[in-house]
């Protein structure tokens, strides 16, 4: 969708993890992609990788300065983040429970949402 909108021309490559395509982005290989604002945000910040927009309608609180994409143009495009807790088939529900109220507890807290760029926690 981003890449119609933006009237693109680049290749789709897969990776298996943020951690491979963040090594590649940040060794030249690859020159753009749409990354999740917590795991690039130090880099960022360092001038390591130069954000180019945010897919949220608002701008993320961790970094007020990177622009929505809607505000450079592309107001059709909205891509809010998202975060999945998952664990294995047979977890018992006790320990579901607890780590639930682990995530519900932290999740409440402002903080922790700003620094994880999750705007919408």
């Amino acid at each position: 969708m981003f890449v119609d909108q933006a009237k693109l021309d680049i290749k789709h490559i897969p990776y298996r993890g943020m951690g491979p395509l963040m090594n590649d982005i940040l060794g030249g290989q690859v020159q753009l992609s749409v990354v999740a604002v917590a795991p690039a945000a130090p880099h960022i910040k360092s001038g390591a990788l130069r954000a180019i927009g945010v897919t949220t309608a608002a701008r993320v609180a961790s970094l007020p300065g990177v622009p929505t994409l809607a505000e450079q143009g592309l107001p059709a495009y909205e891509l809010e983040g998202w975060i999945a807790a998952v664990g294995p088939a047979g977890l018992p529900k006790a320990e579901v429970d607890r780590l639930y109220q682990g995530f519900k507890g932290r999740a409440r807290h402002a903080r922790s949402a700003r620094r994880a760029g999750c705007p919408g926690l």
